[in-house]
C-alpha cells in the first residue's frame, strides 16, 4: 500500500462540532475573547457578600447569567479555556434589550469545536475528512467503480497554523 502525506488548506472556515457547547452559566466573553470558567471554582472565589447575593438570584437564570456579567474578572482569573470571538459574537453577548424592545433572554449557547482530548489542539477527525472524500469523488466520480474510495485510508489531521475564532454562522 503507498501512503501519501497531504497538506491540506482551507480557503473557508472549518468547524468540526462536538455535541457540547458552551453554556452560558459557565462563560464570560469580554474584550474580543470567551473565557469558560469552572462554576464551582467562581463561586469558591467569592467573598461571603457576593456568595449571599449569588445564592439570592438562583432562581433566576438570567439573573444568574447577569452575574457571572457583573464578576467577569473574577471569572477570567479562573478561566480553563480562552477562545477569541467575533465583535458580532461579543455584541450579541452583550444586548440586554432586542430590536423590538423586549428584555433580551440572552441564552447563547455556542456550539464547541472538536479538539484532540489529550492536546487540546484542533483537529479535522479523520471520518470528517472521509466525508469530504465521499462528497469529491460522487461529485468528480472516477470512470471505474467506487476503487479510489474503497482503499481510501486517513487518519486524524493535526490543525497547523489556526487560530481558533467563534463566529456567527447562518444556514440558508
Amino acid at each position: 500500500m503507498q501512503m501519501y502525506r497531504l497538506i491540506l488548506t482551507a480557503i473557508t472556515p472549518i468547524h468540526i462540532g462536538t455535541g457540547e457547547v458552551y453554556e452560558p452559566t459557565n462563560f464570560v466573553i469580554d474584550n474580543g475573547y470567551l473565557y469558560e470558567f469552572d462554576e464551582v471554582l467562581f463561586l469558591k472565589s467569592l467573598n461571603k457578600l457576593e456568595q449571599q447575593s449569588f445564592n439570592s438570584k438562583l432562581q433566576d437564570y438570567i439573573q444568574i447569567i447577569d452575574f457571572y456579567k457583573n464578576h467577569k474578572d473574577k471569572a477570567k482569573k479562573i478561566y480553563k479555556h480562552r477562545v477569541e470571538v467575533t465583535k458580532k459574537v461579543e455584541d450579541k453577548y452583550q444586548t440586554t434589550r432586542n430590536k423590538d424592545g423586549s428584555k433580551n433572554k440572552n441564552q447563547l449557547e455556542i456550539q464547541k469545536t472538536y479538539k484532540n482530548p489529550n492536546s487540546n489542539f484542533l483537529v479535522i477527525p479523520g471520518s470528517s475528512l472521509k466525508g469530504v472524500f465521499d462528497t469529491f469523488l460522487k461529485i468528480y466520480s472516477p470512470k471505474k467503480s467506487n476503487e479510489t474510495r474503497q482503499q481510501l485510508q486517513l487518519s486524524d489531521a493535526l490543525v497547523i497554523n489556526s487560530d481558533p475564532k467563534i463566529g456567527f454562522c447562518y444556514r440558508k
